[in-house]
């Protein structure tokens, strides 16, 4: 018989009450390489029991899982916290991006990656609201890409004109996004949805649908694919490209998820 007893790194995306004050936890585990699972387990304990006051939303570290194979159900034996991210209940907008967070690693049935949205929740609880903000388009890029969601940004889909080829790197590494001469160029790149592709401003058609993204939108979303986090971190973006990326972003990731997320229509006015 398969030993009933294991035990994985997990965050804790959520908690729900049960029978006489049980609770039911929802972990993310790693799985493979860029993405994980989602595993229920039980918490059995009452108030003041020091399992259920280490099993919080939020939190990660390793777990100790017992199965049962008869019942199929597992409950949670013991969890050894290595990040508390105290800071994430401190402010609306971090307590909201990290439910934002977890909802979106349910709806994408676990296909998110392990590293991203630890590093992405660890990074929200000591940021500003600003920071936040900005923070959360970065995630969603990232979850995009690395999910093979990311339509292509480097060509127009009817004309074949390569734009990426006039964005210049050293942009990124020298100035801010803002300041660099390709930011403010002339021409925007469209995101058109019915053709789930981009176009250039020569090929789009009159009154066509599409989503707008100025040169500083795509230098942004150059930097956060293709340079260290530490460096796209901390790149300025300016109110209009803040507002270009997150319909666009948003956008995509809804499509991805296949339906819209309780978290945007509660608290859409905290972006």
């Amino acid at each position: 018989m398969a030993n009933r007893s294991w035990s994985s790194e997990a965050l804790v995306l959520s908690l729900k009450t049960f029978g006489e004050g049980h609770r039911n936890a929802l972990l993310l585990l790693p799985d493979t390489e860029h993405s994980c699972k989602l595993v229920d387990a039980a918490i059995f304990g009452g108030p003041k029991s020091k399992l259920r006051s280490m099993v919080i939303p939020y939190h990660s570290g390793e777990v100790w899982i017992y199965s049962n194979p008869i019942k199929n159900s597992n409950k949670i034996s013991d969890f050894k916290v290595s990040d508390y991210r105290i800071g994430l209940s401190d402010n609306l907008t971090r307590i909201w991006c990290a439910a934002f967070a977890a909802e979106l690693a349910v709806k994408l049935k676990g296909n998110i990656d392990w590293q991203i949205i630890n590093s992405f929740l660890t990074g929200i609880a000591v940021s500003s609201e600003s920071e936040c903000r900005t923070a959360l388009l970065r995630f969603l890029w990232r979850v995009i890409s690395l999910s093979g969601l990311a339509p292509d940004m480097e060509h127009c889909c009817r004309c074949g004109i390569r734009i990426s080829s006039n964005i210049p790197e050293t942009d990124c590494l020298n100035k801010g996004i803002t300041e660099s001469s390709y930011a403010h160029g002339e021409k925007n790149f469209y995101f058109v949805p019915h053709e789930d592709s981009c176009v250039c401003s020569s090929c789009l058609d009159k009154h066509e649908p599409a989503f707008s993204l100025s040169g500083e939108s795509l230098l942004y979303l150059f930097a956060v694919q293709n340079l260290i986090p530490k460096i796209s971190r901390g790149l300025n973006l300016s109110d209009q490209a803040y507002a270009e990326l997150k319909d666009f972003l948003f956008y995509l990731i809804r499509l991805a998820a296949g339906s819209n997320f309780k978290t945007l229509e509660s608290c859409d006015f905290l972006l």
